[in-house]
């Protein structure tokens, strides 16, 4: 491909071994047709110069332009950028995404940025650090997804920002401990905010954070369980496979209704487990695998629907489960290897469909299940196995 600088949006034509081809540049913020746009970047195979001091917007300049080359390195973004949204993104390929081929490192940004989500997703030759965020700038939502190999401290997020999920998902080599990236209070939405990445030290969390799922997931190296705002309501696979964080968990945010996954496999983990959140509906996998946890069963929440794996081989937990939420659906191997578990069988909810192997092998639990209280649609294949409970069904006493 020839040199070639876009100075208007529309058409232009550049050459491919000697064939003219068309391409759409959208870089003063007209409408352009993505067919087109997607059709076309496979072509372009060399980054152009984007030093235009007119230009305001750089969305989705260079998206899916999977087999271009070239360096940012020696490259200058316009002094009145405003808006570069995937300008450099893989975009999604099916269930993956496409990784972009420009190394180099990033230029300065102007102090005129306002949105740069996905700007940079699936670059995954960028290296050196990140520079800092301006002031201005306040999308940044999947921003350096999947920058594998940039390096240094993690830039501190701007004040104002809202939305940061994704922003640095698998950035392996990122430097992140307690003050750096600092979160700003505006904060709310953190979805794999720091998924994969090797640190070591959380984060502050805001106060008004509300959407972690995914936030810490798979960081393996993480050492120490953060204090949880109390605003979070989603925290599905928040702490998922964190295998070597230790600690206890102080408490539990008070307004989480999502807790799916949230612990699953965090094995250094000790101490009992708090209150449960009253308004939490789905705990399913939450504690599953937390073999030091120990203390007694929390009471389970009144409007707990999922409860399915929820302490599934936490065999250090001990007591007895005086009740189960009326509203429990799901509570297939809820129980699983908790040999701790003491005195008789709760009643079984009306509700209850999902009842495979809730109680296997909880050896010290006995007492009767009528048949007659047997809920219309329970699955119990396994349920009592292992147990001292009197019932002619699930594997109880009576039906050996």
């Amino acid at each position: 491909v020839h040199d070639h600088t876009y100075t208007a949006a529309g058409e232009h034509t550049i050459y491919v071994t000697g064939t003219p081809k068309k391409v759409y540049a959208d870089i003063d913020g007209t409408a352009r047709d993505k067919n087109i746009h997607e059709k076309t970047m496979q072509y372009v195979t060399k980054l152009i110069d984007m030093n235009l001091e007119s230009v305001t917007n750089y969305d989705y300049l260079f998206s899916g332009a999977r087999n271009m080359t070239g360096s940012l390195t020696e490259l200058q973004f316009p002094k009145g950028l405003v808006s570069a949204r995937h300008m450099f993104a893989g975009e999604y390929a099916g269930a993956g995404y496409n990784t972009m081929k420009i190394s180099g490192k990033i230029p300065t940004f102007p102090s005129t940025l306002k949105n740069a989500e996905y700007m940079f997703q699936g670059c995954e030759k960028l290296t050196g650090k990140i520079p800092e965020l301006p002031s201005s700038l306040k999308g940044v939502e999947g921003m350096f997804q999947y920058c594998r190999s940039l390096t240094g401290q993690a830039p501190d997020v701007p004040n104002g920002v809202t939305n940061a999920n994704y922003m640095f998902d698998t950035c392996e080599l990122l430097s992140i401990d307690k003050t750096h990236p600092a979160l700003p209070s505006s904060l709310t939405n953190a979805r794999a905010m720091f998924q994969r990445t090797s640190l070591k030290e959380a984060p502050k969390l805001p106060s008004g954070l509300k959407e972690a799922d995914a936030m810490f997931d798979n960081c393996k190296e993480l050492e120490q369980i953060p204090d949880l705002p109390d605003s979070i309501t989603n925290g599905e696979l928040m702490f998922y496979m964190c295998t070597n964080m230790k600690g206890t968990i102080k408490s539990l945010p008070s307004s989480l209704t999502n807790g799916r996954q949230m612990f699953v496999r965090c094995s250094k983990l000790e101490g009992k487990i708090p209150t449960l959140p009253s308004g939490l509906t789905d705990g399913r996998d939450m504690f599953m695998d937390c073999t030091k946890l120990s203390g007694e069963f929390p009471a389970l929440p009144a409007g707990l629907v999922d409860g399915g794996y929820m302490f599934d081989n936490c065999y250090k937990l001990t007591g007895e489960i005086k009740s189960l939420p009326s509203t429990l659906k799901y509570g297939d191997y809820m129980f699983h290897g908790c040999d701790g578990l003491k005195g008789n069988v709760p009643a079984l909810p009306k509700e209850l469909e999902y009842g495979q192997s809730m109680f296997y092998n909880c050896s010290n639990l006995k007492g009767q299940c009528s048949p007659a209280e047997k809920p219309e649609k329970l699955n119990a294949t396994s349920m009592f196995y292992g147990t001292n409970v009197e019932c002619d069904y699930g594997g109880g006493k009576s039906s050996e």
